[in-house]
């Protein structure tokens, strides 16, 4: 019925405006179109909510990941402000990163391929924060007028491209993995329990230094500098025993 009417409707109310407006064939138009998206707007109002539903099923919305930030735009009026917030922004890039190092490292003591993926998709969340990082440092710079200012914004700036490093180490992590597992390389016991000892010590040396950058712990100082001359000498221990066997 519905298409029986759809097919007469037309030459029905083309005869019926031309009767209300005989001598106007621009208002004849013009009112049948009103007419028409009118009467046909009602009709399909009690169908909104298929619509809506077939809308979705043909095309799904986009979901777009949202990443919490700490600087944004309107703080850059204060520098001192804006210098706060990404000083924090900075040490959630660290904790990511050391996360992602931790779970390379980790998937290389355990043979683990599977990690790969999760791996690489922080790595990727960790660039386009460094990035947004490197580029509100910029505009800081721009609206800052103290020394002081400046010779903290060039630490941050090191402490990131310091930060970027541990997280291509990651990257690196996760080729000698494959590396690992493909080739079936064998590493004595003693190897993987210095490794695991290499890498307590990097997270006891990231936490120390997160809490110098946040809350001005500056009597841990003396014993980042410990830890770091502690784990040169691992290092160095780690490479002579591997050149040794």
């Amino acid at each position: 019925i519905f298409f029986i009417v759809l097919l007469l409707w037309p030459s029905f109310m083309e005869q019926t405006f031309m009767s209300w407006f005989p001598d106007a064939p621009g208002t004849q138009i013009a009112m049948f179109h009103t007419f028409f998206n009118v009467l046909f707007t009602l009709v399909f109002c009690p169908f909104i909510n298929v619509f809506v539903y077939i809308a979705k099923r043909v095309i799904p919305d986009k979901k777009e990941e949202i990443h919490e930030t700490f600087i944004d735009e309107r703080f850059l009026s204060t520098p001192t402000v804006a210098l706060s917030q990404v000083t924090k922004e900075v040490a959630r890039m660290g904790r990511l990163s050391m996360d992602t190092l931790n779970m390379s490292v980790d998937a290389f003591l355990a043979h683990d391929l599977e990690k790969t993926p999760a791996i690489q998709d922080k790595i990727s969340m960790i660039h386009k924060i460094n990035e947004n990082i490197v580029a509100y440092l910029v505009k800081i710079s721009t609206h800052s007028s103290t020394n002081k200012d400046e010779e903290f914004l060039a630490i941050l700036h090191n402490s990131v491209n310091d930060l970027y490093r541990s997280v291509e180490i990651a990257d690196n992590m996760t080729k000698y993995t494959k590396h690992l597992v493909e080739d079936q390389l064998v590493f004595s016991k003693g190897v993987f329990e210095q490794l695991k000892n290499f890498k307590n010590k990097i997270n006891e040396q990231y936490e120390n230094i997160e809490l110098v950058l946040l809350e001005k712990r500056y009597d841990l100082i003396n014993q980042i500098d410990i830890l770091e001359d502690q784990m040169d000498a691992l290092r160095s221990k780690l490479i002579k025993e591997h050149i040794n066997r």
